[in-house]
């Protein structure tokens, strides 16, 4: 696989697929893609914090959302709604083993923020998606980390940061899933 540097995030991106790859599957090419992990220079928190700052909106989607990891995202989140009138949607897990209710009582109580709880019989939310749009386009992570401090910042996580044109195949992708979500969960779009 040949690959090329470009200017929008100090990443790569893939410029030819290797043989046999489906070009169905292949990377758009307007897209670019770091790795994430939990480090001493970067971890989960820095990034999502710094995206959150950036951003005009986002969508936090997560299986499990603690206090502390709350501790860590609402100040950048509160900050961003009162000075960029951040758009945001949350999505957690439903059971209390996940998202205590007083996590979910103190969002409720954020009245710019939109929470909503995934609650199915047959099903149990695990994504992790935290997606960010503005005015370039959007970015991405999809991998490990849930929003605590432990995945945010302790565990050994990784996820997969795209940036790309809004458009792209990754991007109508992502933005089906994240929309599919919602409309689940009775959410117009």
């Amino acid at each position: 696989m040949q690959v090329k540097s470009n200017n929008l995030l100090p990443s790569e991106k893939i410029t030819r697929c290797a043989p046999n790859f489906p070009v169905s599957k292949a990377l758009d090419l307007r897209v670019c893609m770091k790795l994430i992990t939990n480090t001493k220079d970067e971890s989960h928190a820095t990034v999502i914090c710094k995206l959150i700052r950036e951003s005009a909106s986002c969508f936090l989607c997560t299986s499990f959302l603690s206090a502390d990891g709350l501790e860590i995202i609402l100040p950048p989140l509160l900050e961003s709604i009162k000075s960029n009138q951040l758009d945001v949607q949350v999505i957690s897990n439903g059971e209390a083993q996940y998202t205590r209710p007083a996590v979910i009582r103190h969002l409720g109580k954020v009245a710019e923020l939109k929470h909503c709880v995934f609650k199915d019989n047959e099903k149990r939310l695990h994504t992790k998606l935290y997606y960010f749009e503005g005015p370039a386009g959007y970015t991405c992570l999809i991998g490990s980390a849930n929003l605590t401090r432990n995945g945010l910042l302790e565990n050994e996580e990784l996820s997969v940061m795209y940036e790309g044109e809004f458009g792209s195949l990754e991007h109508r992708s992502i933005a089906s899933y994240r929309d599919s979500l919602l409309k689940q969960m009775g959410v117009k779009i």
